[in-house]
């Protein structure tokens, strides 16, 4: 008798942007590309340091409980949260980034 294989499907990332705040200064546009590919990656359902590594965004890390900053460039930076939102509809619980701060450098939020 032959084993059935299965695969296991990774629910896809999601994206929260709806409350972003951004540096008053804006980003270059080297540094807004990296953004833009970032973002469109886990919009995409990409795992976040996939996108990071694809976008060219560099030392895409944890700084603490749900908080992370990527390096846009020399001074600029964004900071996100990974959270888990369930579906209203299906009841499937889907890992999202929630965009926090794009620009300047981190602050935390507690």
């Amino acid at each position: 008798m032959e084993r059935e294989h299965t695969a296991i499907e990774a629910v896809p990332w999601r994206l929260d942007d709806t409350k972003a705040t951004h540096h008053k200064a804006g980003l270059l546009p080297a540094e807004q590309k990296k953004y833009d590919a970032f973002t469109q990656h886990v919009a995409g359902g990409m795992n976040p340091f996939e996108a990071a590594q694809h976008a060219g965004v560099k030392d895409y890390k944890h700084l603490g409980n749900n908080q992370y900053q990527g390096k846009l460039g020399d001074k600029q930076r964004f900071t996100t949260f990974h959270e888990e939102h369930t579906h209203p509809e299906t009841g499937v619980v889907h890992p999202v980034v929630r965009i926090h701060q794009v620009g300047g450098h981190t602050k935390a939020k507690k």
